[in-house]
């Protein structure tokens, strides 16, 4: 074997070099649970996990009932599912209008951006709620208050510097 050909990387090469990783990460994982196990005795609180299922489903005469847990998780899908459509529709129209040679889209979006993103957002939920909810068929969905809210807010975040895309776009 030629000197000059020799590898200098004295690490092992395969799964063997993850190894050293792997006991690490095991060691913090007993440990971490052997903390919480040792902890929950000596609050001398016994859980109660029997009283659970009911809130997740029922089976009745009629059929399966989903509870109130699995209701609360649909509600939430459905937000998310609305909120992500409306985030990405806010902001692709917003990076467009960065990235436009109009003046007037481009202060559009800049304002847009600026008013979102520098306001704290239980500020924007208040400004929801009591000034534009009163106003309109608002006030009678509250889930469609949350979805417009946080459509505004995370269509709000994409960041692009017009000089970091080549291509400019024009309306």
């Amino acid at each position: 074997m030629n000197p000059s050909s020799k590898s200098f990387d004295s690490r092992p090469s395969g799964i063997s070099r993850y190894i050293p990783d792997i006991l690490k990460f095991l060691m913090f994982a007993a440990a971490l649970i052997f903390l919480i196990v040792s902890g929950t005795r000596t609050l001398g609180y016994h859980w109660q996990w029997y009283r659970v299922p009911r809130y997740l489903f029922s089976i009745t005469d009629d059929g399966f009932t989903s509870g109130p847990l699995m209701d609360g998780l649909l509600v939430t899908f459905q937000i998310t599912g609305v909120s992500l459509l409306l985030a990405f529709s806010l902001g692709l129209v917003a990076v467009l209008f960065r990235l436009s040679n109009s003046f007037s889209a481009r202060a559009l979006a800049r304002s847009y951006l600026e008013l979102i993103r520098n306001t704290p957002l239980l500020i924007q939920l208040f400004f929801l709620y009591f000034v534009i909810v009163p106003f309109g068929e608002w006030e009678k969905n509250p889930r469609l208050q949350a979805k417009t809210l946080v459509g505004l807010r995370y269509g709000a975040l994409p960041e692009v510097e017009p000089h970091s895309i080549r291509y400019q776009v024009s309306f």
